[in-house]
């Protein structure tokens, strides 16, 4: 899995790819700002926004990181 965070190119090997993404953002990138509170998706803390891009430009999608694989 490859994707850019915040500009900057992460690549996530194989065994890595099922981490949830709020896990992955706090442990590898030490992105402590991305919190986790109930873990099932219900209370929102851990949004965050993930771009997707288009032809013309890149759509951005809030999500619920905590029940959200990286390879998502």
């Amino acid at each position: 899995v490859v994707f850019y965070l915040n500009g900057v190119r992460h690549v996530v090997p194989p065994d890595s790819s099922h981490t949830m993404l709020s896990e992955y953002l706090r442990l590898a990138c030490r992105m402590t700002g991305t919190k986790e509170m109930c873990r099932v998706g219900d209370c929102g803390v851990c949004t965050v926004l993930v771009g997707r891009p288009t032809p013309e430009t890149i759509v951005y999608t809030p999500i619920d990181s905590c029940i959200a694989p990286v390879f998502l």
